[in-house]
Protein backbone atom coordinates (compact mmCIF):
# COMPACT_ATOMS: atom_id res chain seq x y z
CA UNK A 1 0.00 0.00 0.00
CA UNK A 2 1.42 3.39 -0.97
CA UNK A 3 0.63 6.73 0.55
CA UNK A 4 0.76 9.85 -1.56
CA UNK A 5 -0.13 13.44 -0.79
CA UNK A 6 -1.64 15.66 -3.45
CA UNK A 7 -1.65 19.45 -3.42
CA UNK A 8 -5.07 19.88 -1.76
CA UNK A 9 -4.17 17.27 0.87
CA UNK A 10 -0.99 19.09 1.83
CA UNK A 11 -2.80 22.45 1.76
CA UNK A 12 -5.15 21.18 4.47
CA UNK A 13 -2.55 19.17 6.34
CA UNK A 14 0.02 21.90 6.95
CA UNK A 15 -2.27 24.48 8.60
CA UNK A 16 -3.72 21.74 10.77
CA UNK A 17 -0.31 20.59 11.92
CA UNK A 18 0.77 24.17 12.53
CA UNK A 19 -2.31 24.76 14.67
CA UNK A 20 -1.70 21.60 16.69
CA UNK A 21 1.98 22.39 17.18
CA UNK A 22 1.84 26.10 18.02
CA UNK A 23 -1.03 26.10 20.51
CA UNK A 24 0.34 23.95 23.33
CA UNK A 25 3.86 25.25 22.86
CA UNK A 26 2.79 28.87 23.35
CA UNK A 27 0.72 28.04 26.43
CA UNK A 28 3.53 25.98 27.98
CA UNK A 29 6.20 28.59 27.44
CA UNK A 30 4.38 31.88 28.15
CA UNK A 31 1.33 30.91 30.18
CA UNK A 32 -2.31 31.27 29.30
CA UNK A 33 -2.73 34.97 30.14
CA UNK A 34 -1.65 36.37 26.77
CA UNK A 35 -2.19 33.16 24.77
CA UNK A 36 -4.51 34.63 22.13
CA UNK A 37 -2.27 37.61 21.40
CA UNK A 38 0.92 35.57 21.13
CA UNK A 39 -0.68 32.78 19.08
CA UNK A 40 -2.21 35.35 16.73
CA UNK A 41 1.12 37.09 16.19
CA UNK A 42 2.81 33.76 15.48
CA UNK A 43 0.24 32.71 12.88
CA UNK A 44 -0.20 36.12 11.21
CA UNK A 45 2.73 35.72 8.75
CA UNK A 46 1.51 32.26 7.72
CA UNK A 47 -2.06 33.49 7.17
CA UNK A 48 -0.83 36.55 5.25
CA UNK A 49 1.33 34.38 3.00
CA UNK A 50 -1.62 32.09 2.26
CA UNK A 51 -3.71 35.11 1.28
CA UNK A 52 -1.08 36.85 -0.87
CA UNK A 53 0.42 33.80 -2.64
CA UNK A 54 -2.35 33.24 -5.24
CA UNK A 55 -2.39 36.92 -6.24
CA UNK A 56 1.38 37.05 -6.52
CA UNK A 57 1.47 33.81 -8.52
CA UNK A 58 -1.18 35.07 -10.94
CA UNK A 59 0.72 38.34 -11.39
CA UNK A 60 4.02 36.58 -12.04
CA UNK A 61 2.37 34.17 -14.46
CA UNK A 62 0.67 36.96 -16.39
CA UNK A 63 3.76 39.15 -16.70
CA UNK A 64 6.65 36.70 -16.78
CA UNK A 65 5.33 33.30 -17.74
CA UNK A 66 5.92 29.93 -16.17
CA UNK A 67 9.70 30.27 -16.01
CA UNK A 68 9.53 33.35 -13.80
CA UNK A 69 6.82 31.79 -11.63
CA UNK A 70 8.79 28.57 -11.13
CA UNK A 71 11.98 30.52 -10.42
CA UNK A 72 10.15 32.54 -7.73
CA UNK A 73 8.72 29.38 -6.16
CA UNK A 74 12.17 27.75 -6.21
CA UNK A 75 13.76 30.75 -4.52
CA UNK A 76 11.01 30.86 -1.88
CA UNK A 77 11.51 27.16 -1.14
CA UNK A 78 15.29 27.57 -0.88
CA UNK A 79 14.86 30.55 1.44
CA UNK A 80 12.46 28.57 3.64
CA UNK A 81 14.82 25.58 3.71
CA UNK A 82 17.76 27.80 4.70
CA UNK A 83 15.68 29.36 7.48
CA UNK A 84 14.58 25.98 8.80
CA UNK A 85 18.15 24.70 8.66
CA UNK A 86 19.51 27.68 10.56
CA UNK A 87 16.79 27.42 13.21
CA UNK A 88 17.36 23.68 13.54
CA UNK A 89 21.10 24.01 13.98
CA UNK A 90 20.64 26.83 16.51
CA UNK A 91 18.10 24.78 18.46
CA UNK A 92 20.47 21.80 18.60
CA UNK A 93 23.30 24.00 19.85
CA UNK A 94 21.13 25.32 22.69
CA UNK A 95 20.15 21.79 23.75
CA UNK A 96 23.78 20.66 23.89
CA UNK A 97 24.74 23.69 25.99
CA UNK A 98 21.86 23.05 28.35
CA UNK A 99 20.31 26.44 27.60
CA UNK A 100 16.65 26.86 26.82
CA UNK A 101 15.96 28.80 23.61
Amino acid sequence: MTFTLRGPDVGGLLPGLLHLHVGPRVADRYGTTAYATIAGRLTAPFTTAKAVAPLLAATLLAHGGYHLLLAAVTHACLLAAAGMHSMGSRSGRDERDGKRS
